[in-house]
């Protein structure tokens, strides 16, 4: 996916999206940066290669390292020289182009996102190639041709302008009758497969060649073309009319309008109905009123063969029972399409009759069709006169089964609106089908099999768009094209509309509709062509609901993201649990939610839209109340999940009152934990929604809960984000205390982030705000974070009294928690400074206080404080066992940068301990999970741990790159501890490979690094 799109940025969704398609687990996000992390491991440079930048990732490559962009570069190239004038140079550019291919792009890997962009790639290919052959015979190139024609047809059989360049080559070489036969052989294939005709270009070459033309021989080779700059100008027009070979008029040898030919864009053969049995009606005329079949009709073969199949099978009563087959799923899906090609494919086994009738279930302005009149049509057409016709429902309904009685009939019952008007319309006879469509599932019908549609698959929606649109702009704006299938929720109405506008303004870019479309606001307003419109069709079913459901639709559509659940749902509705999950089962029944998971919703982009413009002044009370008890629910949820998750977390007053409602329990930390995982894009999405609503106490103290939780699973980015929202949210409120609790917890996030600089600010402004506020919880917390950052920035001396006060100050104040923490930091700022028995005292007392409190996370550290401390004096078994007790308590899934520190210092005693192997399987795993933490001050610890280990190991070409990568990160954040690390390691590498000048200039480096941190010369040996 990175390389596909080369040199821009692809988000972790759009990554996510690719790698699972459909229901992608809870740490999907997690595992692609774990999988980047590898790439980077993996490539040489990896990491140069494979760019961080904002949401996602770019691939930093050159035209000539990728085959893809050297292909790009040649066609731009042979472009460029046709405008020019240079034939010559642009076939040969096009030939290069050309050569790189070694078949299909990707085949067979990745899933429907890559194969879309594979399938669009192939028609590059094939749009080059026509160019390239077309040049060549212009060029007066011709028996050279034939071998690479013919194997670009035997791939593309039915691709009339190649089959059309292959006639003219073998023609031009004397093969006069292999040229005829070709046509023959295009011909036959067109008609068996596809039911038409070549088109009139290859027809015309056909008469030209049977009449042996003289236009159609081949032009004299051209004489050597001028230089670029002195090449003659070319007027408008003429590369088209130079790029095509002489010819007869009328009769092109090869294509030159921009619309591709009929066969290239065809989906792949559609699932054909069984043979029809022998015919048991009458000689007299058959009956069809089966509307008129959609000659572009696109995808849908597994619907079709499910279709088939029912029809081909047994069926649930045998022979004894007529075939009823239902097509539900949401207006603009395509039922009635989809209907009416089954129809016309099936009508061959129901030769006495094949009727349609609409029963108008779903029409603007108009009644369903009840069933006597529906009756009374149907009778109609099977010739009944209107005088022998019953009045009354029971009378017409038997003389219509009566009448289809010893019959092979089909019936299309269209856009029916409930099981009341469908059932004395259904036929009993036992050779007759009856297929109905309906925009909900008629779950009252028995003896139904049911067909349910959804979205068209990606390459079927570029196949739609390339069918109705031109083949031309859809090949010209691939990226373009892929989105606007995006934008239009892969929806074939929605998709038809689209492609009508784009035909009727032949001016617009595929791009310029996606822009207007990326604007929600008007999305719906783009949709819409003369009487077409989606939000109409959707208006329909809303209309067609009961007052109770209008309103849990337009309301359940102010949840800020996709995917929510009952309790939400009860939330936003203010009703119970049981009444939500009725109303989502309702709307999920009438195709106006999704179900992703059991227990989980969701909207269609396009059906989100559509509700969230039913919303106005007339609703706006109702709306904000809605928001506000969906505020209150997560509020007082993530609070309760906290108290289980992080024991000993001090309590704040947040001035919002509990929520009342139904909440889920918690048993325990697994519990809380997977609440938070399942809803984490739910309280992110909501946290900026209280923000834009003005509810700022809401979004700083809910940012708060998530802060935490972020915190814990190391997703540092996204919790130095929320971390921004509550501070500018506390900002507006004017509460010190409030803007206090926030700015300590951004600087936290700024600090993991390697901020320091920012963090320091940030942390020195919480302690102001505390002290002003008067609260010394918040002002110990800030004082622990500016001593932790300066000892970040090597400023050990300014560091540790307020280390010592930080850790003073929770002492007093009854706060366990922050007094772990800040022993945790007090013992790193001592091992750091290497004043190791100081900092093995500090690291057991809070892990004692740790294990009390039973606060996991932060024991996990002080264990791997404690370690580091050991190591420094040289009791190796004794960092042993609390390595082991650390990794007994670490998640790999949960902060991983710190199970990868621990990983790290594992192998290095592993290694001092005379286990080589095991140090070899911590290092590995270790360097993984440091590169997916997205956690650099980690990154940088672990990479001068492994550094040292590989050192010792006489790796040192291993270490020299460790170093090198540990020294790039920390310097720009000035982690002077790292970077000093870092440069001594560089230092001992290049003195073992020999480099004495680059050792010296890198052990000068770390000499002012120790200088300025204050560290004594015998302690100098990181």
């Amino acid at each position: 996916m990175l390389l596909l799109e080369s040199g821009r940025v692809v988000p972790v969704g759009r990554l996510v999206e690719a790698t699972w398609e459909k229901d992608p687990p809870v740490t999907a996000a997690h595992q692609v940066r774990k999988a980047v992390a590898d790439l980077r491991r993996r490539i040489p440079a990896g990491t140069e290669v494979i760019a961080t930048d904002g949401p996602g990732y770019r691939v930093v490559v050159t035209d000539d390292q990728v085959d893809l962009l050297e292909f790009d570069a040649l066609t731009r190239k042979a472009a460029q020289d046709l405008r020019e004038g240079r034939r010559q140079a642009a076939a040969e550019a096009l030939r290069g182009a050309l050569a790189l291919w070694r078949g299909s792009v990707l085949s067979g890997m990745g899933g429907r996102v890559i194969e879309a962009a594979a399938t669009a790639l192939e028609e590059r290919r094939l749009a080059a190639a026509e160019q390239f052959f077309e040049l060549s015979l212009v060029l007066g190139e011709s028996g050279d041709l034939i071998s690479g024609l013919r194997a670009l047809i035997t791939q593309h059989p039915l691709r009339e302008t190649l089959r059309g360049q292959l006639m003219l080559a073998l023609y031009r070489s004397g093969r006069q009758a292999e040229a005829l036969k070709e046509y023959g052989e295009v011909r036959g294939l067109l008609v068996d497969e596809l039911g038409i005709d070549p088109g009139p270009r290859l027809s015309r070459l056909y008469e030209a060649i049977l009449r042996d033309s003289p236009e159609l021989a081949a032009p004299e080779r051209p004489a050597a073309e001028p230089a670029a700059e002195h090449a003659a100008p070319v007027p408008p027009g003429a590369e088209e009319a130079t790029a095509v070979p002489a010819v007869p008029e009328g009769a092109p040898a090869v294509r030159d309008d921009p619309t591709p030919p009929r066969s290239a864009a065809r989906v792949p053969e559609q699932p054909q109905p069984p043979p029809a049995p022998h015919s048991a009606g009458t000689s007299q005329e058959v009956p069809c009123t089966l509307p008129y079949d959609l000659p572009d009709f696109t995808g849908r073969a597994r619907e079709l063969a499910e279709l088939f199949d029912y029809v081909r099978g047994p069926g649930r009563g045998g022979d004894r029972h007529a075939r009823i087959v239902a097509i539900d799923g949401m207006g603009g899906m395509g039922k009635t399409t989809l209907a009416v090609r089954a129809a016309h494919q099936l009508a061959d086994r129901y030769p006495d009759g094949q009727l349609h009738i609409d029963l108008h279930g779903f029409t603007p302005g108009g009644r369903p069709v009840t069933a006597a009149a529906a009756l009374d049509s149907l009778l109609r057409a099977l010739g009944t006169p209107g005088d022998r016709i019953p009045e009354d429902l029971e009378g017409r309904t038997a003389l219509w089964r009566s009448r289809l009685d010893g019959r092979r009939v089909l019936l299309l019952l269209d856009n029916a609106v409930d099981a009341t008007q469908i059932r004395p319309l259904l036929p009993a006879a036992p050779g007759c089908l009856a297929l109905i469509t309906s925009r909900g599932r008629l779950l009252d019908l028995d003896g139904v099999e049911w067909v349910s549609i959804g979205m068209m698959e990606p390459e079927d929606s570029t196949v739609l768009m390339t069918e109705t649109l031109g083949g031309s702009r859809v090949a010209a704006e691939p990226e373009a094209s892929a989105e606007l299938a995006e934008l239009c929720g892969h929806l074939p109405l929605a998709l038809r509309i689209a492609t009508a506008r784009l035909r009727n303004r032949p001016r617009w870019t595929v791009r310029y509709l996606v822009e207007r479309l990326r604007d929600e606001t008007r999305r719906m307003d783009e949709l819409s062509s003369g009487e077409r419109s989606v939000a109409a069709t959707l208006r329909l079913s809303y209309l067609a609901m009961d007052e109770e459901y209008r309103t849990a639709f337009r309301i359940l559509s102010l949840y800020p993201c996709a995917g929510i659940d009952v309790h939400s749902a009860a939330a936003l509705l203010g009703t119970s649990v049981r009444d939500a999950e009725d109303a989502l089962e309702f709307l999920l029944d009438v195709h106006l939610v999704q179900q992703p998971d059991i227990g989980l919703y969701t909207f269609h982009d396009l059906v989100r839209s559509f509700a969230q413009s039913l919303r106005g002044r007339a609703t706006a009370e109702d709306d904000a109340a809605a928001v506000e008890r969906l505020l209150g629910y997560y509020m007082t949820t993530s609070d309760a999940a906290c108290e289980v998750l992080f024991p000993g977390r001090e309590k704040r007053p947040t001035g919002i009152a509990p929520y009342e409602g139904e909440r889920p329990a918690f048993r325990d930390a697994d519990q809380a934990a997977a609440w938070f995982d399942r809803e984490q894009a739910g309280l992110l999405a909501t946290a900026a929604l209280a923000e834009r609503c003005g509810h700022d106490r809401y979004a700083a103290c809910l940012s708060r809960n998530v802060g935490f939780h972020l915190h814990a699973q190391g997703q540092l980015d996204e919790f130095w984000s929320i971390g921004r929202l509550a501070v500018a949210a506390a900002r507006r409120l004017d509460d010190p205390a409030l803007l206090g609790i926030s700015l300590a917890n951004l600087g936290a996030a700024c600090w993991k982030l390697g901020r320091f600089e920012e963090g320091l600010e940030v942390a020195k402004e919480a302690r102001d705000t505390a002290v002003r506020a008067g609260d010394r919880h918040t002002e110990a917390h800030s004082e622990s974070t500016i001593g932790l950052l300066m000892s970040m920035l090597g400023r050990y001396g300014e560091a540790l009294p307020l280390l010592e006060l930080s850790v003073a100050m929770a002492t007093e104040l009854g706060n366990p928690r922050a007094e772990a923490e800040s022993l945790s930091t007090l013992s790193t700022l001592y091992e750091r400074w290497g004043r190791y028995p100081e900092a093995a005292a500090a690291a057991r007392r809070a892990i004692e206080i740790d294990r009390e409190l039973g606060y996991r996370s932060n024991e996990i550290t002080a264990l791997t404080d404690l370690a580091f401390a050991q190591v420094g004096l040289y009791e190796y078994a004794d960092a042993d066992a609390s390595l082991k007790r650390a990794r007994d308590l670490c998640d790999e899934t949960r902060s991983p940068g710190d199970v990868a520190l621990v990983l790290a210092l594992s192998a290095r005693v592993a290694q001092e301990r005379g286990d080589a192997g095991a140090a070899r399987s911590f290092a590995e795993r270790a360097l993984v999970l440091g590169r997916a933490s997205g956690a650099p001050i980690r990154l940088a610890k672990v990479e001068n741990v492994l550094g040292q280990l590989y050192t010792i190991r006489g790796e040192h070409e291993a270490a020299l790159a460790l170093h090198t990568h540990a020294h790039r990160i920390a310097s720009p954040m000035s982690f002077r501890a790292e970077e000093a690390s870092a440069l001594l390691g560089l230092a001992r590498a290049a003195e073992a490979l020999g480099d004495l000048t680059a050792a010296a200039g890198h052990r000068a480096q770390a000499e002012t690094l120790f200088e300025f941190m204050g560290l004594p010369a015998h302690r100098r040996t990181y």
